[in-house]
């Protein structure tokens, strides 16, 4: 047996056997100044003219006038007409810090975008593809689910995408090869549930704090690609168990870089919870916020995320009998199965490592709530596919007649679909030369000029059908 399904089986004995010793959290990480929420783990999604929230570390004695907000993609900015600000309690109410309340403007494009702050002193502050503007929270969508990427280095150096040919290990580089699959298919969301990176294997055998580091920004470097939000939860690889060498200095380093480790998102009536297995630091703050959901008249579907679940006396498990989630997705076990039916599902995935495999789910907004097909028949070859094929052959790929770069006043793309599902909110973007266009086998949704003025960005739905080709051209109506 080779050694890391030999450790991997240890750490499964380990967290289903073992006693474990935690730590209450102390809350005396080092965080800097700059944006504590959204982040790219755990973004905010808004629509048009609506307002979200904001968290922000910065010195108390600023003045709650003068904050700005920007929206920013690689194109273009979008400036907020109204940021309010107070200083208060902020990481789920454990320490004092800036909200912030900003506006969307009504012109925003329906994209990912990254936030740029400036307080009333005009130090900056950017958070990183943590806006995703959604043009109807209550219209149908879809999400990707994976798992376990266990990412350790940036090279594949196999078919499926490891980074090891003996050891299962992630690359980077697979993450890099799945983007434009993502990006085309166009999904409200990518969850991972844990085991995103790979840094510890049990007890003492950890890659180091120096190597650590590394692996977790080689993973958000791998991500960085992606043109949707990725929603994450963690897990035994990423965090440990408590009693594990450097814990607590890790946990620490952790939360302070990437962020809150248990959050809540809305999606109007939609509700998505993120919480721990392997860590009950934040299991409190967890299980109230989603009774607190119970409380809530508009929350229609309650969507939770964990790397694995130890059954309803699970010693971190938040949904319980009396207070059912509507579905709960996790991994942990490379494997795609049903834990469990009732009271609620629970449904794992099979490990990314291989060809970038992830689970399909499609959500239909219906008098009843939202309601998901692929919950109930949740399989291998039935919602739960490989992406990529050997070194990154994509599933689903665009052909451009002529190059997206800004120069053309036509083009025409080709989409290929060879899974069995329709993306009908599929995305293509054209970047052509400045003026108004027209396009045809797609819904323009956006249509802006660049900061430049040199280019026009028409921001195009798609229906891509499945086990099939999707054509769309764009040809310029006016020089305006």
């Amino acid at each position: 047996m080779n050694r890391f399904i030999f450790s991997f089986f240890i750490v499964v004995w380990v967290g289903l056997t073992q006693v474990h010793h935690v730590y209450a959290l102390a809350n005396d990480f080092p965080v800097e100044q700059g944006v504590w929420s959204p982040r790219k783990h755990q973004p905010a999604f808004v629509e048009p003219g609506q307002t979200f929230t904001v968290e922000v570390f910065a010195d108390a004695n600023l003045d709650t006038l003068g904050w700005t907000a920007q929206l920013r993609n690689e194109f273009k900015t979008w400036i907020s007409p109204h940021v309010n600000a107070r200083y208060t309690q902020i990481d789920h109410g454990t320490r004092a810090g800036w909200q912030l309340f900003i506006h969307v403007p009504e012109d925003v494009s329906p994209e990912l975008l990254a936030l740029h702050i400036r307080t009333p002193m005009g130090q900056p502050m950017v958070s990183a593809r943590a806006v995703q503007v959604v043009p109807d929270m209550e219209q149908d969508f879809y999400i990707i689910h994976q798992s376990d990427q266990h990412l350790t280095d940036d090279a594949a150096v196999e078919p499926g995408g490891k980074a090891s040919e003996k050891w299962g290990l992630g690359s980077k580089q697979a993450l890099v090869w799945l983007a434009p699959v993502i990006n085309l298919i166009n999904p409200r969301m990518v969850l991972q549930t844990g085991d995103n990176m790979h840094l510890y294997n049990v007890a003492d055998d950890w890659c180091g704090m120096d190597e650590a580091k590394v692996r977790v920004d080689r993973f958000f470097e791998g991500l960085a690609g992606f043109t949707v939000p990725t929603v994450l939860a963690t897990g035994n690889h990423d965090l440990g168990w408590g009693d594990y060498v450097d814990i607590r200095a890790w946990r620490d380093y952790y939360t302070a870089h990437v962020g809150q480790r248990a959050f809540s998102i809305r999606m109007g009536s939609f509700y998505v919870l993120s919480s721990e297995w392997t860590a009950n630091e934040f299991l409190d703050w967890a299980r109230a916020d989603y009774a607190s959901s119970w409380q809530d008249p508009g929350v229609r579907y309650r969507l939770l995320v964990s790397h694995f679940y130890d059954g309803l006396d699970g010693w971190t498990t938040v949904a319980t009998a009396e207070q059912p989630c509507d579905l709960l997705l996790v991994g942990h076990i490379h494997r795609s199965r049903v834990l469990q039916e009732n009271p609620y599902r629970v449904l794992s995935v099979g490990t990314a490592q291989d060809r970038q495999r992830g689970a399909f789910f499609n959500f239909r907004n219906t008098p009843q709530g939202w309601v998901s097909d692929q919950a109930e028949a949740h399989a291998e070859g039935v919602n739960v596919h490989r992406l990529l094929g050997d070194y990154g052959a994509p599933t689903v790929r665009a052909e451009y007649e002529r190059e997206n770069t800004g120069g053309a006043t036509a083009n025409h793309v080709r989409i290929t679909n060879t899974l069995p599902h329709d993306f009908y909110d599929g995305r293509i973007r054209f970047v052509m030369k400045s003026g108004q266009y027209t396009v045809s086998g797609g819904e323009i949704l956006s249509q802006y000029l660049t900061d430049q003025g040199d280019r026009t960005v028409v921001v195009v739905r798609v229906n891509i059908t499945k086990e099939s080709e999707t054509q769309v051209s764009i040809s310029k109506t006016s020089t305006s």
